[in-house]
């Protein structure tokens, strides 16, 4: 999971809970839990995000690198993996 997507979904209230595979410790599992309540704050975060890296670049400045905005966001959320 991409720690910026990480991030969020903790000040949204969600539960992250990491585990390591039995057949392969060195994989780990994460799931984010979400109650009802939460999904919608984890929604309007995202969306700030999104809006904040839109902002930046629509001012003419540089976002990740780069003045496009799709690719700033893949940055941005691209999984670790």
């Amino acid at each position: 999971m991409n720690e910026r997507i990480r991030e969020l979904a903790r000040r949204s209230g969600a539960h992250i809970s990491i585990r390591n595979l039995a057949s392969n410790p060195v994989q780990r599992i994460e799931s984010v839990e979400l109650c009802d309540d939460k999904i919608e704050k984890f929604a309007k975060l995202i969306v700030e995000e999104c809006a904040g890296i839109y902002c930046s670049i629509d001012n003419g400045n540089l976002h990740m690198g780069t003045d496009d905005y799709l690719e700033a966001l893949h940055k941005i959320f691209r999984s670790e993996e």
